[in-house]
């Protein structure tokens, strides 16, 4: 009778888990949206680490657990690759998936692009027999036995400044927890099966408040589907807190921290309530990241821009004087630019002015052997810009207007803007060896985008771009 009554629970808890098969669910998506969509794979334009680990209902004995990882590999070129794997836990089913990815950016600008992204692997299905009175009774064994199925995601992820919109099949493929046979017959049918993100986020007190409002749309052809709505404060990238309200289920809580610069920590509380009330005390989920090496996304406008001077530019020390002018101070300066009052201007006079006086400007004659520096090797040729003010970045957002090797053509280019009513400033980029001149500092990264769109619309600065310091 024991027997009998352990068969049919294991049985019946089976039929739900089968008819209820379905790619696990995470609340911390936002924080690791790859989990998900295969398109956001390499967004952030680092190498990127992700561990989660999530506890149901607390409380229950062998309540469900799910425990993630991935890793993310954007390159210069517009593809991501990345890797996937999660193993999910419910009741005595044990359910494995790991899956490689694949994701093509097309990008309008910094800021605006279209992501498609595809991921494919194999998933395992096992069953604690082990926990069984009898695992070895022929009634339960051709069921229960380790079953193998293809696993895939495609995705679509489209930005443009704050927005962000998402599409994705979390799992291409049909399969059932219950199967007799060991690698199960490949279906494509998860049409009914979606996912649709939206967000946006806005940026307050000079970028260093933000407010992430977004929203969550799934659809499953055997569960009623899931609507969930939340928002997300932060507080200049370091701390963030905010929670969501999932339809029939109740609320969740966020909370996380960047640990080190490149290492954040997030954590999500599931409140029980809604239908679930009787399961056990909420959920708990935890989420680690960790970014390294070089943001691949953050394309510069090349070195040489349209204002900045053509061909090399000759420099000997001989012919310039001593200069005791003091290291410019850095300040937030605020947008000034006037978009119809500089066309009126007229740009095009500003750079003739600037390539004119360049022209006129005299080289004394030197010693043969102030001519040799010419012959050095280039480890060996002295830095032209010694003795002159390096002014460093503060950390933000700039729209650079101009590059140059010459401290001296720096300052003339920046003197002859301000003449024209564009305010501007200059900084020293040390591995890069360049002076930039820009016309606006701000931590507000919208802001700085939209500046830099105005100046784009003038002939003489479509090469304006912004540079960002951490």
């Amino acid at each position: 009778m024991k027997k009998f009554i352990v068969l049919a629970q294991l049985l019946l808890g089976m039929t739900i888990i089968s008819y209820g098969q379905q790619y696990p669910y995470f609340n911390q998506y936002f924080l690791n949206p790859y989990l998900y969509n295969p398109a956001t794979l390499g967004n952030s334009g680092f190498n990127e680490l992700n561990f989660t680990y999530r506890q149901q209902w607390l409380g229950i004995n062998d309540a469900p657990t799910t425990q993630a990882f991935n890793f993310q590999y954007p390159t210069k070129n517009n593809i991501s690759l990345g890797v996937n794997f999660y193993h999910d836990k419910t009741i005595l089913l044990n359910t494995s998936a790991l899956a490689l990815g694949f994701a093509y950016r097309v990008p309008f600008s910094d800021r605006h692009f279209l992501k498609f992204g595809l991921s494919g692997g194999v998933g395992f299905n096992n069953f604690e027999l082990d926990k069984v009175d009898n695992p070895n009774d022929p009634a339960i064994i051709d069921v229960l036995s380790q079953t193998t199925f293809l696993t895939g995601q495609f995705g679509i992820h489209y930005q443009l400044g704050g927005l962000k919109v998402g599409f994705s099949l979390p799992q291409l493929f049909k399969y059932s927890a219950i199967d007799t046979v060991e690698f199960q017959k490949v279906t494509i049918d998860q049409l009914n099966n979606f996912i649709v993100t939206v967000s946006y986020r806005f940026r307050f007190a000079e970028g260093r408040i933000g407010l992430e409002p977004f929203a969550l749309y799934r659809k499953n052809e055997l569960l009623p589907a899931t609507i969930e709505g939340g928002a997300m404060f932060d507080y200049n990238n370091v701390f963030w807190v905010g929670g969501t309200y999932r339809k029939d289920y109740g609320p969740t809580a966020y909370i996380g921290f960047n640990i080190l610069e490149n290492i954040s920590f997030g954590y999500a509380y599931e409140f029980a309530g809604g239908q679930y009330m009787s399961f056990g005390n909420g959920s708990h989920e935890f989420n680690l990241k960790i970014h390294f090496g070089k943001n691949k996304h953050k394309t510069e406008k090349p070195m040489v821009s349209y204002a900045e001077p053509v061909g090399p530019v000759i420099v000997q020390e001989s012919a310039i004087e001593p200069q005791t002018t003091q290291e410019t101070k850095q300040k937030p300066t605020s947008p000034v630019v006037d978009t119809e009052e500089i066309a009126t201007s007229g740009t095009s006079a500003i750079i003739a002015e600037f390539e004119n006086e360049k022209n006129e400007e005299v080289i004394e004659e030197t010693d043969d052997e102030d001519l040799l520096i010419g012959d050095m090797d280039e480890e060996e040729a002295p830095d032209p810009n010694y003795n002159k003010p390096k002014p460093a970045f503060a950390p933000g957002y700039y729209v650079v207007l101009g590059a140059f090797e010459i401290y001296e053509n720096a300052v003339m280019f920046k003197d002859l803007l301000n003449s024209q009513g564009l305010e501007t400033e200059y900084g020293y980029v040390e591995d890069r060896g360049l002076y930039y001149v820009y016309n606006l500092h701000t931590l507000n990264e919208e802001e700085a985008v939209r500046l830099q769109a105005q100046f784009m619309q003038l002939k003489d600065f479509k090469d304006a771009w912004v540079y960002e310091v951490r």
